[in-house]
């Protein structure tokens, strides 16, 4: 069966336990706190977290909300991330869990699975997945894996901790040492080879990792392109995913939820979503949608996001915060109606791929854009009068239907007005401008309604102009880091102001 919007709607009004439509137990007197993995509360959290996944793999039924798998499968079943793949995978894993017999874990099951926001397309509902779901869902999604570990170990106190790879130093960037222990149940094997070394996550492409987020005031344009959510999407939190794994472990979103570490990066995304409204940056509010869960008992509920929009109100609290520096005050960009300094022409760089161009994976891509104004100055287009940022005005590089057909592996750095030939340099060089890898890019459909990655340049715009590198039809240049396998392909690209 086909499942749409309106059966998990339903499903969740017939089935809906004491939580009801309000989406929230019972307040908690004082705050839990989680703590970070590297301190003495965090390191006692992961012997007791050790405990409890072995007894989630091994000691609970298989089919039970509460077994690893089950929640696991919540995120994600191994397989495609295509949404019809999936459909047809998810159908072949519930008769092989539950047969043919109907059961109430079996009902939880066709609705819970697969529901990870936004990480697909349903070309039938364009509503399932949404780009702004995407911190609320994981929120509710990480609250209840917490508690069903509290149940498991029988254990109230237990809190999950968080990995802080944004320190800056290379233990911070290491995968905590508990999960490279070969005799541990948070141990995988098939993490990225360094990783389980003990080395930095990001050793092929030091500095991929950016709190540029913090940059956006607000939390998603209405075109769902920019603003503080997308932004964390893709970075940090698709590149810790990239870094961390490959294409059957934390690289890819159908096998990313199996690594024990993807609960204490998600933990990080939370604390990071929360270290932005403690900046006192607000939440939209979200529609009525309702999704379910499993709690520490493995009985269904049903959430609102909106109720995810207060840790306090879920009744905890992070030992530390974000340190970032100021948000800026940027207008969104309509890219529909805005205007269009520059637009991509269509080299020839590996031939055409679903309409657009497929970047190298073992040598530079540059693209020279077309189309921008005559400088009216001697350094190039003035980018910033047109969008001054004094004014809220901001400068962006979009990549418009950046698509791939499976996890590529490694990672791309993106640089802007590079001249032809010269060498690109790591993330340090005053070219460069974001980095971006595959994890959010499978599964979301080719051309034009593919995924947009959308980077704010308004300061690498200044201090370019300023050195007169960004002339009237700038380079963009893509260099891949780290072995790449099936590339991806970009339909457009575009500097874009507000």
């Amino acid at each position: 069966m086909v499942e749409t919007r309106r059966d998990v709607m339903i499903g969740a009004l017939a089935g809906a336990t004491a939580v009801g439509l309000g989406g929230l137990e019972a307040q908690a007197q004082t705050l839990s706190t989680r703590y970070s993995a590297t301190s003495p509360q965090g390191k006692a959290m992961l012997v007791k977290y050790a405990r409890a996944v072995d007894i989630m793999r091994n000691k609970i039924p298989v089919g039970d909300p509460r077994h690893w798998n089950f929640q696991w499968y919540t995120h994600w079943i191994p397989g495609s991330a295509v949404w019809s793949e999936a459909l047809k995978t998810k159908n072949e894993t519930l008769q092989k869990i539950y047969g043919g017999q109907p059961s109430y874990n079996r009902d939880l099951a066709q609705a819970m699975w697969d529901s990870c926001q936004p990480h697909s397309r349903d070309p039938a509902d364009p509503t399932r997945f949404q780009g702004t779901y995407f911190l609320p869902w994981h929120r509710w999604f990480v609250y209840y894996f917490e508690q069903i570990i509290r149940g498991v170990l029988q254990d109230p106190s237990f809190t999950l901790p968080y990995w802080d790879y944004l320190q800056g130093s290379v233990a911070a960037l290491s995968i905590p040492p508990e999960f490279t222990n070969t005799a541990s149940s948070l141990y995988k094997p098939n993490r990225n080879p360094w990783v389980n070394q003990g080395q930095r996550i990001d050793l092929q492409n030091p500095g991929a990792l950016s709190l540029d987020a913090f940059k956006f005031a607000y939390y998603i344009s209405p075109d769902g392109r920019t603003g503080f959510c997308p932004s964390l999407n893709n970075n940090p939190h698709g590149m810790v995913h990239d870094l961390t794994g490959n294409g059957t472990n934390m690289g890819y979103v159908p096998t990313a939820a199996g690594d024990p570490v993807f609960w204490l990066h998600h933990c990080n995304i939370d604390r990071l979503w929360a270290s932005w409204n403690n900046r006192g940056n607000p939440n939209p509010t979200w529609d009525a949608r309702l999704f379910p869960f499993a709690n520490a008992q493995g009985k269904r509920v049903d959430v609102l996001l909106n109720n995810a929009s207060s840790i306090a109100k879920l009744g905890y609290q992070y030992d530390t915060y974000q340190k970032v520096p100021g948000s800026k005050l940027l207008r969104a960009p309509h890219f529909a109606q805005g205007p269009v300094l520059a637009a991509s022409a269509s080299p020839a760089a590996e031939g055409a791929h679903h309409g657009g161009v497929t970047l190298s994976a073992t040598a530079p891509t540059q693209l020279k854009l077309a189309g921008a104004p005559q400088a009216n100055n001697a350094a190039g287009p003035n980018l910033l009068a047109a969008a001054p940022p004094t004014k809220g005005g901001g400068v962006f590089l979009a990549l418009t239907g950046v698509s791939a057909d499976e996890p590529f592996g490694g990672t791309y750095n993106v640089y802007v007005g590079l001249p032809e030939g010269a060498t690109p340099g790591g993330t340090d060089s005053l070219n460069y401008v974001g980095t971006f890898g595959s994890f959010n890019l499978v599964g979301h459909g080719h051309g034009d309604d593919g995924p947009n990655l959308v980077f704010d340049i308004t300061d690498k715009a200044a201090q370019l102009t300023a050195k007169g590198q960004l002339g009237a039809s700038p380079n963009v240049t893509f260099v891949p880091v780290g072995e790449i396998g099936k590339p991806p392909s970009v339909v457009k690209v575009s500097i874009v102001t507000a």
